[in-house]
């Protein structure tokens, strides 16, 4: 079973990780981090603050890198929408197609996605990655 550490720092933790394959494409997480950090560049302490998105702690660059993530791995459209089919495929990759937590996995993206309530592509962003990171620590995962 996976611990709340272990899931707090799943969105970014993927980026790194070079041996995902997604259904998309063969993602390159290690060129999507360098490609996101030029576009939105984080101080140390920023990026030390990433596995905690939770909106509003953290600051604007956080939340923007957040949105670069989110898009570069299919997650969320750029206008903000979030592509769950994307999230599914994450889901899929990360937990190692384990149908019951890629289940649970599904309904939390589905609801954070409905409840999305800002405009800023940046704090949406930061808003569903706070959602499903609750989501999954209501389920205890």
């Amino acid at each position: 079973m996976l611990t709340i550490k272990i899931f707090t720092a799943f969105i970014f933790a993927i980026f790194i990780s070079n041996g995902l394959s997604m259904d998309y494409d063969s993602l390159n997480y290690a060129q999507i981090v360098q490609d996101c950090e030029t576009e939105q560049p984080l101080s140390q302490e920023e990026t030390l603050s990433l596995a905690a998105v939770y909106e509003d702690e953290v600051s604007d660059n956080v939340k923007c890198f957040s949105y670069c993530l989110l898009k570069r791995t299919f997650m969320m459209y750029e206008n903000g929408s979030i592509n769950i089919d994307g999230c599914i495929s994450v889901a899929k990759n990360y937990f190692n197609q384990d149908e019951y937590i890629t289940g649970i996995s599904i309904k939390i993206f589905k609801n954070c996605a409905d409840g999305l309530t800002r405009n800023d592509m940046c704090a949406r962003a930061a808003e569903f990655v706070a959602c499903f990171q609750n989501g999954f620590r209501e389920q205890e995962l």
